[in-house]
């Protein structure tokens, strides 16, 4: 079998797939510049780039819930009552209007 030397990045049709192979990515953008083709070596570079923006804005946002999810979890687990949810929504809500 060919091929795999960028972990099969020309068969990744999925974002998941692409999110787990960033240090292909990268690769893949130096090989193209060592070999002279700029526009296809910035082209990678600039999937290299917006995934880590996208990474880096879901973990902020993430993080931002982070209490209002265990709420939630531990409400529907019977942990936490329902007003727990109530209280780390407030808390959000108060978080991102500031």
């Amino acid at each position: 079998m060919s091929g795999g030397s960028f972990d099969y990045l020309c068969s990744q049709y999925a974002l998941t797939d692409l999110l787990d192979r960033t240090d292909s990515i990268d690769t893949m953008g130096q090989a193209l510049r060592n070999a002279g083709h700029d526009e296809a070596a910035a082209a990678t570079e600039s999937v290299l780039a917006d995934i880590k923006t996208f990474e880096e804005s879901i973990l902020a946002r993430v993080q931002a819930l982070r209490g209002v999810w265990k709420a939630v979890e531990w409400t529907h687990s019977g942990d936490w009552g329902p007003e727990s949810i109530a209280e780390e929504a407030s808390a959000f809500t108060a978080k991102e209007v500031a």
